[in-house]
Formats: structure tokens, sequence, C-alpha cells
């Protein structure tokens, strides 16, 4: 942007300079040598009289650089019709400073806005992981220089630089960047059976960014953001960073939340604030007179086995629009970053006493469910699944009843899927609200977010699931 408006005032001032030297004839220029020789005869009778004439300068000055600047609005107006609105406010909002002699009439522009990131220690800290994480790079971008910093797959010890050299007069755009992100950071072609990658602020705002159809689109968002990141499964994941990281963000005017990692492997997060306990209440009123047996979704091999063999909880979806519902709705795509329109309605469950569901992952896979038609359909056959639960926890529990997560860490496999003893443990408590993803960044299934939910010793378990997938939910 800094490049464009230079060019073109400095353009300006030249073509300015030509017609004062009287190489193009005009009433303006006859009326200005006039003005001239009036300027020199009064301060020359300023001086005889001792007067101070330093003001007198100042203001012949002041004249000069004056007519600079109004020149290009009148003489230049079909150039600048060539800039874009953006570039036009930039300018009209830049600083302007003048040159020490005003030998040339030319003058300055530069941004007066700053990049929102600037890719500091500190900043990159809140992002970059010491360990790989596939299908999430965090990239850097300097306008001053167009060098390209990419930490590929959001490793800190893993870092590539470009710069893009282009020729003189011409900027950036979307096809210089998006050559250089597929080239360095190897981004997977597209593909029917997968999202198409895509670009997000820091704070998993979508960019608007990414299709090839725009190729040739200016890059000042990303300019001004200075900082983005690249999710190959094209929908946001928050950066978990390290276990026991704690992030704050805003879901709206009213309303901020905390998240802290609970784990990386698979990627398991605390949400505090989120909740209030006469949410809690009102879900479980609105849901108890139409609680029924829960069901599960029977894989190829487990048709014919009663739901009861792996689920013993009661269970209802919430499935009015009513206004509470369309709030927390909303509350939660804030949340994960991700529209309302790929949530499915939430599921309330009450878990009695010794009530449980043994360990479970909540994406569908195709290979286990090929004789399923309608489950097939629901995934169109592999591109739609399952990305991410939000597991509200609506009651306190006494005993027993934590959502338990056994293959945190890299830990092996669990072949008891009641076993409650090893991995992650989390404990009900009204109002608490935990995130976990089903799908990595690269959109492929994570098999350690295997999970269950163990037996309730004591009282009883209030809880809702709201699945959030990776398309728009229409099934």
């Amino acid at each position: 942007m800094t490049t464009a408006a230079t060019a073109k005032t400095t353009t300006t001032g030249k073509r300015n300079k030509k017609t004062s030297d009287g190489s193009s004839s005009s009433n303006s220029s006859s009326s200005d040598k006039s003005n001239h020789s009036n300027m020199w005869i009064f301060a020359l009778v300023a001086l005889v009289a001792g007067l101070v004439t330093e003001p007198l300068w100042q203001i012949y000055g002041s004249k000069i650089v004056s007519n600079v600047q109004e020149t290009p609005s009148q003489s230049w107006s079909d150039d600048r019709q060539l800039q874009t609105d953006e570039e036009s406010s930039s300018t009209t909002a830049a600083t302007t400073k003048t040159s020490d002699n005003n030998s040339n009439n030319e003058f300055v522009v530069e941004e007066s806005a700053k990049a929102q990131y600037s890719c500091s220690p500190e900043e990159l800290n809140d992002f970059l992981h010491d360990f790989s994480v596939p299908g999430m790079h965090l990239v850097c971008l300097d306008e001053s220089s167009n060098l390209i910093t990419m930490y590929y797959k959001s490793l800190r010890s893993h870092v590539l630089q470009e710069t893009i050299e282009e020729a003189e007069g011409t900027r950036m755009i979307w096809l210089d960047v998006r050559s250089v992100l597929q080239d360095k950071l190897r981004l997977p072609a597209k593909s029917e059976l997968k999202q198409p990658w895509a670009l997000f602020s820091p704070t998993g705002e979508r960019l608007e960014l990414g299709e090839e159809s725009l190729a040739d689109a200016p890059i000042d968002e990303l300019f001004s953001l200075g900082m983005f990141l690249v999710m190959e499964g094209g929908q946001w994941v928050w950066p978990g960073v390290r276990k026991g990281f704690v992030r704050q963000i805003q879901l709206d005017e009213t309303h901020n939340a905390t998240l802290k990692t609970l784990s990386v492997r698979p990627l398991v997060f605390s949400v505090d604030g989120f909740l209030e306990d006469d949410e809690c209440d009102w879900i479980q009123v609105t849901a108890e007179p139409h609680m029924t047996q829960s069901g599960v979704s029977l894989m190829d091999r487990d048709k014919g086995k009663p739901a009861t063999d792996w689920r013993t909880s009661e269970t209802t979806f919430l499935t009015q629009k009513t206004p509470e519902i369309l709030e927390i709705d909303r509350r939660t795509s804030r949340l994960v970053r991700i529209p309302q329109t790929h949530q499915e309605p939430p599921q309330v469950l009450r878990y009695g006493l010794n009530a449980r569901y043994d360990q479970h992952t909540d994406y569908f896979d195709p290979s286990l469910y090929a004789n399923d038609k309608m489950t097939m359909q629901m995934i169109a056959y592999g591109r739609r699944n399952r990305m991410a639960t939000v597991l509200w926890y609506l009651s306190d529990v006494a005993e027993g009843g934590e959502t338990t997560f056994p293959e945190m860490d890299n830990g092996p496999p669990v072949s008891n899927k009641e076993s409650c003893h090893v991995g992650l443990q989390v404990k009900p408590e009204k109002g608490k609200v935990i995130i976990f993803y089903s799908l990595k960044a690269d959109g492929k299934f994570d098999p350690r977010s295997v999970h269950g939910a163990c037996p309730v010793r004591e009282g009883v378990k209030w809880a809702a699931n709201k699945w959030v997938w990776n398309e728009p939910w229409t099934y």
C-alpha cells in the first residue's frame, strides 16, 4: 500500500514541476510568475525597512508545498481513480512529509497504521509449539521487505523464509503469497473428499483468501495483521501450545472466556466463563420431560446389539430454536470460531447411579460404516465429519462421572473400554465446559480423542454435548 501511494504522489510532484517550469503554457503559469515577482519586491522592501524576513520565506515555502499537494486532486484525477477504496482511504490517513530542499517538489507518504501482530517472541509464544502440529502453520508477513517467515507445523524450531522480489512499481498480490505457501508448506491439492485449506487471523477469524479465483487479489489484510495461520483442514483449531497454557478470548461484548490446555494429544481445553448457573438449570428443566434411553450409532460389526452394551444414560435433543438455545449456539460459535450452521442441536444427557458410556470416538470413520447408507450420506462419504465436541457440565457430581481420555500424552491404547484409571480425567462441575477435537488441524481423524464417561458413584450427572462439524450440518 505504501509503495503505491508513494509512487503516485512522487510522480504527481514531478509533473507539477514541469508545469511551473513553463514547458506548457497556461493562465495559472503566468499568474504564478507575476505572484513570484511581487513577492520578491515585497521582500526587498521589507529588508530595506529592517523587518524580519524569515516568516515571509516560510510563507513562500509553504505556498510551494501547498501547490504540490493540491495539484493531484485536479490534474491527476484519472490516476487516482485507479486506486482501490482502501488505498484511497489509507492515502488520506497517511502522514505527509516534505523533503528538506523541495528541489524536485517531491513529498513522501508514510503509512501511520502498524501491523496488529509484530511476530515478536512474546506474541509467537502464544502460538508456537515444541512439537509439530500437523496441518497448522504460522506465517509472518513483513511488508517493508516482502519477507515471508513460515513456522512449519507451528514448530518453533522449523523456520522457513522466502523473499518475494517484485518488479519496480508493482505490489505483492495473493498469487505471490499463495505460491510460496503451497511450495514451502506442502499444502494439499484440492480434493472432493477434503475441505480446502484456509487462512485465519490469530484470533480465529477466517480470512477471505485461499481460493484460486482470488489469485490477483490485494493482500492488504494480511499486511495489516502481520501474522496469520494456515489450517489445512479448512477450519479453525485453537493452538494448544503446551499443557497448562492459558488463553483469554472474547466471546461478545459481555462474555469473555478462559481456555486452559488440559492435553495437547488429544487436544482438550477447559473453559471458564461460558455457562451461567441459571442456564444450566434452564437446560435441565427443559430437557427433563423428554429424556429417554440413550442410543448409539452402531458400526457394521455391531449391528443388532443393544445400545446398553456401551451406554446406560438417558438423553434428548433440544431441537427447538428458543431464544435461550440460540444464544448458547451463538456463544458456542464464538468459542470455537466455527459458524453456527456447523452445529448439531444440543444433546442433553442424564447419568444416574452407575450409568456410564464406554470409550469411543465422536467422528464417523467411513471404513467402519460402509454398509450404513444413512451414516455415509450424513458424512458425505468422508468429506464432512464431527470436528469438535463442546461438552457442558450442568451439575456437580459428588463422586464419579468423570470424562476420561485414556490415551492422553501418547499413552498406549486401552483394551478395557470401561477403564477410568489412566490418562486424563475431567471431573464434572456445574458450569464447566470442555472442548476436545475429533479432527486434527489437517482434517484427519485423531484416534487419541477416544473418550468415555466414567460411572456415577454418587449423585446425578447432567451434561450436554454440542457437536461441531467441519462443514454445515444439514442432515
